[in-house]
Order: C-alpha cells, then sequence, then structure tokens
C-alpha cells in the first residue's frame, strides 16, 4: 500500500465518475445558446480570438432582452474581461488546428420564446450523441466542465477540514455538488460565471488552511483574479481581509508573519488596481460593472417581490435550465431543499458537538464570512432587479453540502461504517437517476430532440 494513501479515498471515483458522466450527457441535451447570456459571452470570446484586443459592448444592444438584436452582441462585454481572454486564446488554438471559424452563427430566433422558453429554432436532432457544435464551441465548454472541478473539489476539502477525519462526510459531500441539477448544468455552460466561480473555490480552500500566514498572499492573487472576471465576486477580497484579521487576533502568534503576509496582500491587489486603472477599456469595464447594480427597484419594498425571490431562488437552485425558463416541477425544489435544511441543521449540530479549538472556530467563521459575502452580494443584485439566479451564489455550494452530508451521516452514527459508503452509493444512483429523469421528461420536451 502507498504511504498515506486511504483507501476510503477510492470512494473519489464515485463523485468524479458521477459529475463527467452527467456534464457529458448535459453537453449532448442543451442546445447552443441555451444557458443564461450565453450568446453575449461568446460574441465577447469571438472579438478577443479574432481581433485580438480586449472585448468592448460591440454591436450595441438594440430591442428588447430577448431579442436577436441584443442577445446576439456585446451587451455583457462591460464585465471585466479575465474570463473571455482566456476562451478566446482556447478558441484560437482550437483554430489553428482544426480549421474551424471563429465566428459562430446562432439559429434563427424563437419567436414565441415567452411561451416556450426556447430561445433559438434549433434543427431537429435525429440521435442524441449529435453534437452540432464546431470544435472552438466544444473546446469551451470542456474549459468550463475542467474549471467546475474547482467547485467539486472545495466540496471535498471544506468537508475533510471541518470534519477531520470523517473522509465519508467528504465524499459525500462532493457526491451531493456533482449530482447537484443546476450546477452539473451550468458546468457545460458558455459563462464568465464557471472561472469566477472557480476561483472563489480556489480561495475558500486555501482560506480555510488555517495557522499558515503566507498561504493569503495566494488567497489575494487568486481574488485578483476572480475580480477581473466579474465583480460578483469582489467579495472575496473581503473575505480575505476578514480571514487574516479573524487568525491575528484569535491565534495571536507569528504577527510579524501575519503583517508581512498583509503587505503581500495589498501589493497585489495594488498591482492589479494600477493596471486597471491605467488600461482605458479594463477601467470602463470596471466602472460600467461597478455602477450597474448600484440603483434599488422600486418593487423591493412590496412582499409579493421577495416572495418570487425566495421562489425563483429554490427553483434555480435546484433544477431551472434554458435561460432559466425550463423548470423542474417546483415541489421538487420545495422537497429537496427542506431535506437539505434538515440534514444541514443536523450537520451544523455535529460541527458544534466536535472540536472547539482555535483552528476549528477560526474555520466556522471563515465559512461565516463566507457566507455573508454571498449574501450581500446577492441581495444587493436583487435589490437592483430581479434576478434570483442561483449561478450568483454557485460558489455556496461547498458549505451546504459539507454540513448536509455531515447530517445525512450523523443519523447513522453508530453504525457509520456499516452505512456511509451506502449512503454514498445511494445518494449516487438518485441524483444520476433523477437528473437522467430531467433530461429525457423536462430537456427533451423543450428542446424536441429524438432519441434514435
Amino acid at each position: 500500500m502507498i504511504r498515506g494513501f486511504n483507501p476510503s479515498r477510492r470512494l473519489l471515483a464515485i463523485p468524479l465518475g458521477l459529475y463527467f458522466l452527467l456534464s457529458l450527457i448535459y453537453l449532448f441535451a442543451i442546445p447552443v445558446g441555451e444557458s443564461p447570456d450565453e450568446p453575449g459571452h461568446l460574441q465577447c470570446v469571438e472579438q478577443v480570438a479574432r481581433l485580438h484586443r480586449l472585448p468592448i459592448v460591440d454591436p450595441k444592444p438594440e430591442g428588447k432582452w430577448f431579442t436577436r438584436g441584443y442577445i446576439i452582441s456585446g451587451n455583457v462585454c462591460y464585465h471585466m474581461p479575465l474570463y473571455y481572454v482566456v476562451g478566446g486564446s482556447l478558441q484560437r488554438a482550437i483554430a489553428s488546428v482544426k480549421g474551424d471559424s471563429l465566428h459562430f452563427e446562432f439559429p434563427p430566433n424563437n419567436p414565441h420564446f415567452i411561451g416556450s422558453g426556447v430561445m433559438f429554432l434549433h434543427e431537429d436532432k435525429t440521435t442524441f450523441w449529435l453534437l452540432p457544435e464546431p470544435a472552438t464551441l466544444i473546446g469551451l465548454r470542456l474549459l468550463s466542465i475542467g474549471l467546475g472541478l474547482a467547485l467539486l473539489w472545495a466540496c471535498y476539502d471544506v468537508a475533510r477540514r471541518v470534519f477531520p477525519g470523517q473522509e465519508d462526510t467528504a465524499v459525500l459531500s462532493m457526491t451531493l455538488a456533482a449530482g447537484w441539477p443546476q450546477f452539473v448544468y451550468l458546468s457545460r455552460a458558455i459563462s464568465n460565471d464557471v472561472l469566477a466561480t472557480a476561483l472563489a473555490a480556489g480561495i475558500l480552500i486555501v482560506l480555510l488552511q488555517v495557522g499558515r500566514p503566507n498561504r493569503f498572499i495566494g488567497a489575494a492573487a487568486l481574488s485578483a483574479l476572480a475580480v477581473l472576471t466579474k465583480l460578483s465576486v469582489l467579495f472575496t477580497v473581503g473575505a480575505v481581509l476578514g480571514g487574516w484579521l479573524l487568525e491575528v487576533i484569535i491565534l495571536r502568534e507569528r504577527k510579524s508573519l501575519y503583517f508581512r503576509a498583509l503587505l503581500g496582500c495589498l501589493a497585489v491587489w495594488g498591482i492589479v488596481g494600477t493596471i486597471v486603472m491605467a488600461q482605458p477599456t479594463l477601467r470602463e469595464n470596471w466602472r460600467l460593472s461597478a455602477g450597474g447594480f448600484t440603483a434599488v427597484s422600486p418593487k423591493v419594498s412590496t412582499i409579493a417581490y421577495w416572495q418570487d425571490v425566495l421562489k425563483l431562488t429554490l427553483s434555480s437552485g435546484w433544477a431551472r435550465f434554458g435561460w432559466m425558463s425550463v423548470p423542474a416541477p417546483l415541489w421538487h425544489a420545495y422537497s429537496w431543499w427542506a431535506g437539505i435544511l434538515l440534514a444541514g441543521g443536523a450537520g451544523l449540530a455535529a460541527a458544534w458537538r466536535g472540536q472547539h479549538t482555535k483552528h476549528a472556530c477560526l474555520k466556522w467563521l471563515i465559512l461565516s464570512l463566507w457566507g455573508s459575502g454571498l449574501l450581500i452580494i446577492f441581495l444587493r443584485i436583487n435589490l437592483n432587479r430581479l434576478q434570483p439566479q442561483f449561478r450568483f451564489v454557485l460558489a455556496s455550494l461547498p458549505m451546504i453540502t459539507t454540513f448536509a452530508a455531515a447530517g445525512l451521516l450523523s443519523w447513522v452514527e453508530r453504525r457509520r461504517h456499516q452505512w456511509g459508503r451506502t449512503i454514498i452509493i445511494l445518494s449516487a444512483l438518485f441524483l444520476f437517476a433523477y437528473n437522467l429523469w430531467l433530461i429525457l421528461v423536462i430537456v427533451k420536451s423543450a428542446y424536441g430532440w429524438q432519441l434514435s
């Protein structure tokens, strides 16, 4: 046996296999352009690939938000551009090998989108295993699937650090995420959210390695990259600073090392901030992104508005595909979240009964800080407009699945060795079967492809 290898880690094959299998199935099941803002994101990627420059809002959006002149435009190119630079570089590399065009022409718009929830008039598929996309688009989707591994690993790593020695909890946490329909669906989307979420997951993994002062410099570098991707993850800068402050106050040791690390963090942020302010396109993107959600909608003063936010958040947090317009039955979402709430409560109780060392307390405080930052960002977006989409808080998944997994296993604590592996396998089978049902019933009905 290899020294240091835990045989129970073989169970990691279950969530990893589940994730890759479901990602592949969703890759074939969801047609191009049927993900939030995907056509707009692709225009920004294409600008980098074709024009060798940072993307700008060009062509300008025209008409209502669901019309072709709006969605197939540079309407989202005001975002910070790191994802577009990465995606455009990848497209150029693929095109140089395959000879594919760097421009993709979307199918005609569906004039009945509002009633059907389907944005484009896709050609009928005679077989499921047909992917009518050029290699340049497939490469972007495979990039997204690869980036999804960061969030998946965060679900495992967070559970392993909050519940040390409980490998089954970590694997179950990873399994719950690997089969979570909304996460797997988004994992093959062409969107800057996938890179922003992956970087956020990496920051959380680093922050939970408490007692290592220099890790804050690495976390600061990842947060700078995250902000260069999308300003909605600006909370990660606050999480790094907050984590540093908590550690200095609670550990009260090696303060000189911590202050050196803080100087390193400030240097990283200062360099990136100087570059942003000095580069005209980056400066303008920062201005537009920062000002895009500052206004407050008058609707937020009504109870009905927040009822809609709650209902649609629960729905989009479970299974709401397309442009958030192809949902699973709402009672499915309510049932899932009720189970997560019950199991998560039991998991929190188990964590409270566990270790009470300074390091353990720091981990809980960092997770609380992380969750608060995500909640503030989500509320800020929805104060401006009705956007209760779970993709904005997808970085909360490691916290949710960690405590849910711990709670599920706490119910069989006395027979944990006997039941732990069984619960992991049963969870994977249930999630695979449910996702398959979603695809064969909900997705197939929406997009109309045929199985041969």
